[in-house]
């Protein structure tokens, strides 16, 4: 008879300590769907704050299309120092480069390339990019014949910076030559 009372009390406490267990298991599992359930909805904001931000990076990069190409000098001869104006703008997307005065101005903060190709004829010649009034950009060129050739320049603008091309010296007489065949160009973009 002891026997069989302890057997049942060995079998009441194992039953009750199953049912301990399956109701924590319970609550456990309950907690789990409920901290599931938060974690999707912040994981939803975050998606939808990402994808906020990548659509108005997206607006935003699309209003800074800025970037020229500019052709035909106004002269084939300058002094030293004068700016080249181009007259013929194809390409002139933010309105930036005034075919007047041959300087483009930077309506938007970043940074700009810009590239000056002039096919050039006579004894030798420097051209140059300005930022301003400060040379960044200079080379000097020696086409004893026909030849076209390329001065570049990578710079951070601020809105409102100035940027010209110019010739800084030569020997006294025409220095680019005018034609359908070659192009004279000054071109820039905004690149970041």
């Amino acid at each position: 008879m002891v026997f069989r009372i302890t057997i049942l009390l060995v079998l009441f406490v194992c039953d009750c300590s199953f049912a301990n267990q399956e109701e924590d298991l319970i609550e456990t599992v309950t907690q789990l769907e409920h901290l599931a359930k938060t974690v999707k909805q912040e994981m939803i904001k975050v998606r939808n704050k990402v994808e906020k931000s990548l659509q108005d990076l997206k607006s935003s990069w699309k209003s800074k299309d800025v970037s020229f190409r500019s052709k035909e000098p106004l002269k084939a001869y300058l002094e030293g120092g004068e700016k080249f104006i181009f007259t013929n703008t194809p390409v002139n997307n933010g309105n930036t480069y005034d075919n007047i005065t041959g300087v483009f101005i930077a309506q938007v903060t970043g940074t700009y390339y810009f590239v000056l190709q002039m096919c050039l004829v006579g004894n030798y010649v420097d051209l140059s990019i300005r930022k301003g009034e400060n040379l960044y950009s200079w080379a000097r060129f020696f086409p004893y014949y026909l030849s076209c050739q390329t001065v570049d320049m990578l710079t951070p603008l601020q809105q409102g910076d100035n940027v010209y091309a110019s010739k800084t010296s030569s020997w006294d007489y025409d220095i680019m030559h005018v034609g359908n065949d070659l192009y004279n160009t000054f071109s820039g973009v905004l690149i970041a």
